[in-house]
């Protein structure tokens, strides 16, 4: 028995890759897209956040998708492979879908959802640190007041050290 057989080639999308990449010492929520197939551009629409930073190996990355929720990236026939972070909008689930748009006509959606937490400037603005003079002790003192719960506090000291803290 005789049998013409062809090799089967693996869809593109199937062997395209999309994975939450978190870095919570970072503050930063990243995905990382990995492509075995040449890519002609993808789109990607974020809810719950904004584009902060992306690295990929298909030559000049744009800068004008920094701080957009929607944007779509233009690979120039490349296997793509990309992280990028997104900043947060608010504490809580981020998704982001990727319409993935291959040089050889196939098209692919893959999506990934992240669980992350929004940096906020409003407990920096309300923490005071007031330097004063002891008058009992003469030493110079500083109090260091948050409003907001406090993970730790780096102190560095030049030209002294610790005498007591509180």
């Amino acid at each position: 028995m005789e049998m013409d057989c062809q090799v089967t080639e693996p869809q593109c999308c199937e062997t395209t890759t999309l994975e939450a990449v978190q870095a919570p010492a970072l503050g930063e929520c990243c995905i990382q897209l990995i492509s075995d197939c040449e890519v002609d551009s993808f789109h990607v629409d974020i809810s719950n956040g904004t584009f902060s930073a992306s690295s990929w190996n298909c030559g000049t990355m744009p800068t004008d998708y920094v701080g957009q929720s929607s944007y779509t990236f233009d690979v120039a026939q490349c296997a793509v492979e990309m992280s990028s972070c997104i900043t947060p909008d608010s504490t809580g689930i981020v998704s982001a879908v990727y319409t993935i748009y291959y040089t050889n006509g196939e098209v692919c959606e893959k999506s990934v959802e992240l669980d992350c937490v929004a940096q906020t400037s409003e407990c920096c603005e309300n923490v005071k640190v007031d330097v004063y003079q002891d008058p009992d002790l003469g030493e110079c003192c500083a109090r260091f007041i948050s409003e907001c719960e406090t993970d730790s506090v780096l102190v560095s000291i030049s030209n002294g050290t610790f005498s007591t803290a509180t």
